[in-house]
């Protein structure tokens, strides 16, 4: 978790009374009243920082989420300075302290003063959550991931997300780390206050892991100047092909879980379906055509040549017994199930509770590789969603 080591040290600059920070997206705003006990010539650093524990002094170890530079000062100054976040990845709760950092000294730098917040920070960030599992086959890697969400404001979207895999020297904790990227694949953004569920995805591998290091699956987001990890889970290194458990949560969606579940063995058996109803059709079919031949046959048999009378053959005819006829009617057309990614808007409209709205965004956000990317078109719940795979494929 240490990042870079720093000392404590009397102070010749302190932070005041009032200080404070602010996030902003991907942005912090750094607040402080710095209060001059001797002239300071040196230039500084405000720095906002991320820690497991309470920092009291001493070494301080956690992750640099912020700083901004400050000037050498002689009179009591106040910073506000807006700076990039770079906050730690995962679920945990961070106690975060803002520090006044003096020149840097090799690889350490000098505490000069601190402030610690009391109250708990714990950041929102794109997260995996549920049964995560993974195996390899051949060159490539499958990963099962439960759930993949965005937890933030509704109207707050995601940067494109992307999920890596990754062979790291030290066992990762969320800021910086060493390592080889065995593979990645983008997996686009997300509204938050939505998710996707049921998540099977394969990875190209670049090579096979590195046997001893840390194997970790990492969930990143795009933040306009590169990726930032949000989330990761340790797997445990594995050849076989059997599924390895990673670290796992409770799942948070289980009925819609079970619903996935059933509908993906409904889109499994419905070309199975299909076939058999299209064979039955053709057997009737051809039975019917069977049961008219004979009974053309039938009305075509007479009886054998009448009695004749002196001196003239007359023929009579003896009228030949009706047999009675049934029309069989021929089985029905299978039903043709359309692809959501070639519909037109009006055959989408015509699907009972979906709107024009709805239809227009579904429309606009084709392709879709896999339901889980419907369900983030603004406007397709739960319910939605169900209906658009019982009517309609992709």
């Amino acid at each position: 978790m240490l990042t870079t080591p720093l000392i404590a040290s009397p102070s010749s600059v302190a932070i005041g009374k009032n200080y404070s920070y602010t996030f902003s997206g991907d942005y912090v705003q750094l607040e402080a009243d710095l209060t001059v006990n001797s002239p300071e010539t040196s230039a500084m650093s405000l720095q906002l920082w991320a820690c497991a524990s309470p920092f009291t002094g001493g070494i301080l170890q956690g992750v640099k989420v912020a700083e901004v530079l400050c000037d050498a000062m002689t009179t009591d100054t106040h910073i506000s300075e807006r700076a990039q976040a770079y906050v730690p990845a995962g679920h945990a709760s961070y106690f975060m302290v803002l520090v006044l950092v003096a020149n840097v000294l090799g690889e350490q730098q000098t505490i000069i003063s601190y402030a610690g917040f009391a109250r708990p920070q714990q950041f929102l960030l794109p997260r995996m959550s549920g049964n995560i599992s993974y195996k390899i086959e051949n060159d490539a890697a499958e990963v099962t991931i439960d759930t993949i969400e965005n937890p933030r404001d509704s109207k707050n979207v995601s940067g494109t997300l992307a999920l890596e895999l990754w062979s790291l020297t030290n066992r990762y904790e969320g800021a910086s780390f060493n390592g080889v990227k065995q593979g990645s694949v983008l997996l686009g953004t997300l509204l938050g206050q939505t998710s996707w569920l049921a998540n099977v995805i394969h990875i190209n591998l670049a090579s096979k892991p590195i046997v001893g290091n840390h194997l970790v699956l990492m969930l990143r987001e795009w933040v306009g100047n590169g990726y930032i990890t949000r989330d990761y889970y340790h797997l445990e290194q594995q050849e076989a092909s059997a599924p390895v458990e990673g670290n796992v949560v409770a799942s948070e969606h289980p009925v819609m879980d079970w619903i996935e579940k059933v509908e993906s063995v409904i889109e499994a058996v419905t070309p199975f379906v299909e076939t058999v109803a299209h064979t039955v059709g053709s057997v009737v079919s051809a039975l019917v055509d069977v049961a008219e031949q004979i009974i053309e046959e039938a009305e075509r048999e007479v009886e054998p040549e009448p009695k004749v009378v002196e001196e003239e053959k007359e023929e009579v005819a003896k009228p030949v017994k009706k047999v009675a006829t049934r029309k069989l009617k021929p089985a029905p057309e299978p039903k043709v199930i359309l692809s959501l990614n070639s519909i037109t808007e009006e055959q989408l409209l015509a699907v009972k509770g979906i709107s024009k709205v709805v239809a227009k965004a579904i429309i606009e956000g084709r392709p879709y590789a896999r339901w889980g990317d419907v369900s983030s078109v603004k406007g397709v719940g739960g319910k939605m969603l169900i209906t658009l795979r019982t009517n309609f494929s992709l």
